[in-house]
């Protein structure tokens, strides 16, 4: 991603986590209700390797968590932090409607 001169840092993270279609649609089915790596695969028809890299970079931002549920195979099951997904919401909205200027995040 390109990096803007004096554009703070957690603009653009929320750009990244928001500016791919498979991350809005795995943040949209989790806001509605927590939900497991393999029903995430098949509502979003997406395989395991493709659904996972894209869970892995919401966790690394805090804004989804996830759980290690008993059971073969290790299942997880995936939950919105909306805490966290309003800040980087607010950072972003900041940002645009403020003209570089954003909360301390």
């Amino acid at each position: 991603m390109m990096k803007i001169p004096n554009q703070p840092e957690q603009v653009r993270v929320a750009t990244m986590l928001f500016g791919n279609t498979l991350r809005a649609a795995i943040l949209n089915i989790l806001s509605k209700a927590p939900a497991t790596r393999a029903e995430l695969c098949a509502t979003l028809d997406v395989g395991e390797q493709s659904l996972a890299r894209q869970i892995a970079m919401l966790e690394e931002h805090g804004v989804v968590e996830t759980e290690i549920l008993p059971g073969r195979g290790r299942p997880t099951r995936h939950s919105l932090n909306t805490h966290r997904l309003i800040e980087f919401e607010t950072i972003l909205t900041s940002y645009i409607h403020a003209r570089g200027e954003t909360p301390n995040a």
